[in-house]
């Protein structure tokens, strides 16, 4: 994904990363919605969390890439990464959560 949206959108930014975690958040909470509304069970819920999301999101990639831009003086660029990766996966997880609530009553 990282090299697809980096030849779509040049590498200035870590797009891969915040794409990744972004979805990682919406799809995290959609599975926790499900587990709640016991549409899913618990150990699904938590090998689908723990272990395939997360393997996909992307925490250690997040701060080495945050550390580079700083480290090459692009404070405005990594502050970006921050603020845009956290807002956006909140926003994610409570869309996920949402779209849950939403689609099974």
């Amino acid at each position: 994904m990282s090299g697809w949206l980096h030849g779509q959108f040049g590498s200035e930014f870590p797009w891969g990363t915040f794409a990744v975690n972004v979805i990682g958040s919406l799809v995290i909470d959609m599975i926790s919605g499900l587990a709640e509304r016991g549409n899913l069970s618990s150990e699904a819920s938590l090998f689908l969390t723990i272990g395939v999301l997360g393997g996909f999101t992307t925490f250690s990639a997040f701060s080495h890439e945050t550390l580079r831009l700083l480290m090459n003086g692009d404070v405005g660029i990594s502050l970006l990464n921050v603020f845009g990766q956290i807002t956006a996966s909140i926003a994610a997880v409570y869309l996920g959560f949402a779209f849950i609530r939403l689609l099974v009553s």
